[in-house]
């Protein structure tokens, strides 16, 4: 069920931020960091400050997980994602790592500020080698207020394959920070493993991998061939003199300008019992490369066959309760529709006990949605994704989700005529015919929220380009909203065996609907959906339309609704 204000109060008019684009809020909402194009901005809500970095260089970044404190410690990079560094009370520090040059990162830290956990660079970046990159590590805080020096968390040698993973990442970090999260990016770098590291009362830390079981292959890899042979160089078999003359040759075919008739064959400077040798040198080459082509095929054949059969998730699209006992991965699925050249990518979050259970869930929420912030062990914030439009935000609490437009409004009722003028747009498109279109949506983009869910912020990608301030990249609101009352349904919510547009268009679904087609006056299916969940966002005109259900008992139901 998800959670209602107190409709009595009235909130804060929000505050518009240009050029914002959140990525981290502390519990308390006091803090909060926006990073856009190589320009990070850090947010003291109560003192009302901005810190602006990366203006002139733009190679600041935020992190990747829970990266604010309570008490202000920020985590980002000030060198193109390339450092661990932190900030407090207005200056950037850099923290402790192997070999500075290496790629490395800060991810997340606890609320009261006292560990970081991130990433160390052990390998220059190549895809050439298999090395790993980055190691997972942590950072415990000094009694000076600085952090002293990194540790490695203790991490598989090996992927899922049995090959040298890339990276082994650490993302998120529990409140306790005894609980922290990652994934195991494979070999390929197209696998991503969750990995969970825990630390014991005696602080010792072990990891699991709570999903191994779905990574393991049913049938064993062959063994990986290696490299191929390497193919015989005629000027390997060339005397001094041969080697002179050819190279003579190459230089005056250069300074030709690279004429293609003076071009120098290399096997034309050796002679009979040299082109001999190399030419048997060639054949052997030619068997042993056929070998290892037929190893190498048979290798990826059961690569690719074992990707169709495990999770395929988002790398660093992670999130974890704040207890450490959820780890949230957003896992993607592809649809395949009739009579399209491309299969629909959908979003689904995955819900992962990081204990000894192994116990795992899919997030069947009636639409594609990846869960980008985490509130409290119960809430979570996603999104339908950066590309799609609208973007629309999702505040998700158990099984449920709700448009967080409908939420905000919910919370309080007297901001509604505020978003309809701010977050209301009206968006030019093409039909099928290549005729303009014109659609009015609400776009809520990316939330996340404070633990108590008084802090509300959102970003959006502006897709309507109209401002008055000129053109503005991303759209940032933050929402001051009243106290919330634990256990109140959110006002609007339909019965369990109904479906209404909510005022953003979308469809709130009962929970015992379990199929629903929706047609148009004419007749004509506009959509349909199996299992949709509780809100289903839909591109509809606005008008008037048959909605047919299927109740989980078999009972069927029509209803005539405005949207």
């Amino acid at each position: 069920m998800l959670l209602a204000g107190s409709l009595g109060l009235s909130a804060e008019t929000p505050v518009t931020y240009f050029d914002a684009q959140f990525s981290g809020i502390s519990p308390n909402g006091r803090y909060a960091i926006s990073e856009l194009y190589g320009i990070v901005t850090i947010y003291d809500f109560v003192n009302e400050d901005q810190f602006t970095y990366g203006e002139d260089t733009y190679s600041y970044a935020g992190a990747l997980g829970n990266c604010v404190s309570d008490n202000g410690v920020v985590l980002g990079s000030t060198n193109n994602n390339n450092d661990a560094a932190y900030w407090k009370d207005g200056e950037w520090f850099q923290l402790s790592v192997p070999d500075p040059s290496m790629v490395c990162s800060s991810n997340g830290v606890t609320p009261d500020g006292t560990r970081i956990c991130g990433g160390v660079g052990l390998a220059a970046m190549s895809v050439e080698e298999d090395n790993l990159m980055i190691a997972p590590a942590y950072w415990d805080v000094q009694a000076d207020g600085t952090f002293g020096e990194y540790h490695l968390l203790p991490y598989p040698d090996v992927d899922f394959t049995g090959r040298v993973p890339q990276y082994v990442t650490a993302v998120y970090i529990s409140e306790n920070g005894k609980t922290i999260i990652g994934q195991v990016a494979d070999y390929s770098g197209q696998v991503y493993e969750p990995i969970v590291y825990n630390q014991n009362e005696d602080g010792e830390w072990s990891y699991t991998l709570p999903l191994k079981e779905l990574f393991t292959p049913k049938t064993p890899l062959p063994e990986f061939p290696g490299d191929g042979p390497a193919e015989p160089d005629p000027t390997e078999f060339m005397s001094a003199e041969q080697a002179e003359a050819y190279e003579a040759a190459y230089e005056a075919w250069q300074l030709s300008g690279y004429q293609y008739d003076l071009y120098p064959e290399a096997i034309d400077y050796l002679s009979g019992d040299e082109v001999e040798k190399y030419n048997a040198a060639k054949a052997e080459y030619e068997v042993e490369f056929a070998e290892w082509m037929e190893k190498t095929n048979a290798y990826y054949d059961a690569f690719y066959e074992i990707m169709e059969t495990i999770p395929v998730f988002e790398f660093n699209s992670i999130g974890l309760t704040p207890d450490g006992k959820s780890y949230i991965a957003n896992a993607i699925e592809e649809e395949f529709v009739e009579d399209s050249w491309w299969p629909i990518t959908n979003y689904v979050p995955w819900i992962i006990n990081t204990g000894s259970s192994n116990e795992y869930k899919a997030l069947k929420l009636g639409t594609s949605l990846a869960v980008n912030s985490v509130a409290n062990n119960e809430v979570f914030f996603g999104c339908n994704g950066l590309n799609e439009v609208p973007q629309t935000g999702y505040i998700i609490q158990g099984d449920s989700c709700q448009n967080i437009y409908d939420y905000i409004i919910a919370r309080d009722p007297e901001l509604k005529d505020w978003m309809e003028e701010n977050m209301v747009h009206e968006i030019e498109s093409m039909d099928e015919n290549w005729n303009p279109i014109f659609e009015t949506y609400a776009f809520t983009g990316f939330p996340r929220a404070s633990a108590d869910l008084s802090t509300l912020l959102l970003h959006c990608t502006n897709y309507w380009y109209d401002s008055p301030e000129g053109y503005v990249t991303t759209f940032g609101y933050k929402f001051e909203l009243p106290e919330v009352e634990a256990g109140v349904c959110a006002p609007g919510a339909v019965a369990k065996n109904e479906v209404a547009f909510d005022a953003a268009g979308n469809l709130s679904v009962g929970a015992d609907v379990v199929a629903l087609e929706i047609y148009d006056l004419s007749g004509r299916l506009v959509f349909k959906a199996s299992n949709p969940g509780s809100t289903v966002a839909t591109t509809l005109a606005s008008g008037v339309y048959v909605v047919k259900t299927v109740n989980a008992d078999g009972s069927a139901a029509a209803a005539k609704l405005a949207k």
